[in-house]
């Protein structure tokens, strides 16, 4: 229970043959796409996870400076230009 308590979960077998996990509360309502070191890290309490992202509450923005600007600047910049 220290290796629960401590944020790790704990694998419990029966003969050899993983029958149950036990694991933090805070496991069972981080999704199951996030990155195993934030998962622990969100468990002992260090950091808070955010809300998923919805990416339709975003609008696509149009790009702030032509396609191809960059390159030329740092081209310029490099005397290549």
């Amino acid at each position: 229970m220290r290796t629960v308590r401590a944020g790790e979960p704990v694998l419990v077998t029966d003969r050899g043959q993983t029958i149950a996990e036990i694991c933090p509360l805070a496991y069972a309502v981080l999704p199951e796409n996030t990155h195993p070191g934030l998962a622990a890290l969100s468990v002992k309490g260090r950091i808070t996870l955010g809300a998923q992202n919805e990416p339709d509450l975003y609008p696509e923005l149009s790009p702030i400076v032509p396609e191809g600007a960059s390159a030329e600047l740092l081209d310029e910049m490099r005397g290549e230009h």
